[in-house]
């Protein structure tokens, strides 16, 4: 762009100054947008951030608010995600990202039970495994067994924690 600039004159309050024109290199950046980001639905363990609808931002622009990575499959809890406002007019206005909080929700964990197995009069085998811990800690793992309905874990030891055969 090729910048004109004439001599101050008229009632602009400067005819009382001396002004002179050098040649010079003028810079001009990209405008950051004026944004107020997004919140994220929540989603469950194991599910990518494409799962999450961003809802609710604004910009002084238009543009798209999107996920960095939405493949990316966050652990349980609530953390920051990355998230890019990508203005319609690159040339003029900047991209920015900024963390958006996603809760992510534990869900069940997975458990195979083996079948029963070797079964007398006064005992049997059994067993199972925790093949996914759901995105939580598996705090007891085991069999519970009793003579009566409503058996508790709190009735007997269960045998461990964590993924694995039990």
């Amino acid at each position: 762009y090729d910048i004109v600039i004439t001599n101050a004159t008229g009632s602009t309050g400067l005819s009382n100054y001396a002004i002179s024109y050098s040649n010079a290199v003028l810079v001009v950046t990209r405008a950051d947008p004026v944004i107020t980001w997004p919140t994220a639905s929540p989603i469950d363990f194991g599910q990518a951030l494409s799962n999450s609808v961003l809802s609710g931002g604004t910009a002084s622009v238009a543009g798209v608010f999107v996920f960095v990575d939405p493949s990316f499959t966050p652990n349980v809890g609530t953390a920051p995600q990355d998230v890019r406002f990508t203005p319609v007019d690159t040339f003029r206005y900047n991209i920015l990202t900024n963390g958006v909080d996603v809760t992510v929700s534990g869900i069940a964990p997975t458990v195979v039970t083996a079948q029963a197995d070797a079964i007398t009069t006064n005992s049997a085998l059994l067993g199972g495994e925790v093949l996914s811990d759901g995105g939580v800690s598996v705090t007891n793992r085991g069999v519970v067994y009793g003579v009566s309905s409503n058996v508790t874990i709190a009735d007997n030891d269960a045998g461990g924690s964590g993924g694995g055969v039990y």
